[in-house]
């Protein structure tokens, strides 16, 4: 099965409601599959794929963590990932070393064209979601399970 990861759009003041309920009660919600690590990786310091080190608001009560970004921080990485197109998410692509580091889930028998197809669709899905909830100056939270 493996670890996919799940954005949801909520109220900044809903944090606590998020980490409690998060998968009953939030109807905006994005799920990237297992791109996570590779766009997570791929990124750069546009951190549109939150890392242990932000954001994280709770591990302790669950089996995994739950991280929430705030509405300003998310303007400011919906802008960035506005900016990026085909053309420069293939420079940000290196297939061969995030194989290297072993970024989840390639294996070495995968086609690099066909997994770079399967990571632009779920970052172009992000585009939007981010650009929603910018405009709507809403929260990100992110779940990976």
């Amino acid at each position: 099965m493996g670890m996919s990861g799940y954005f949801y759009i909520v109220d900044a003041e809903d944090k606590q409601t998020f980490v409690e309920d998060h998968l009953d009660t939030i109807d905006d919600a994005l799920d990237i599959d297992k791109s996570w690590d590779a766009l997570y990786r791929m990124a750069g310091d546009i951190d549109f794929i939150p890392s242990a080190e932000q954001y994280v608001i709770d591990e302790q009560d669950t089996d995994y963590p739950i991280f929430f970004v705030e509405p300003q921080k998310v303007k400011e990485i919906s802008a960035q990932i506005n900016s990026i197109d085909e053309k420069k998410l293939r420079e940000l692509y290196d297939f061969d070393t995030l194989l290297e580091n072993g970024v989840y889930p390639i294996q070495e028998d995968e086609d690099p064209e066909e997994f770079f197809e399967y990571i632009k669709e779920h970052f172009e899905a992000l585009k939007p979601f981010y650009e929603k909830a910018s405009s709507e100056n809403k929260a990100i939270g992110f779940i990976l399970f």
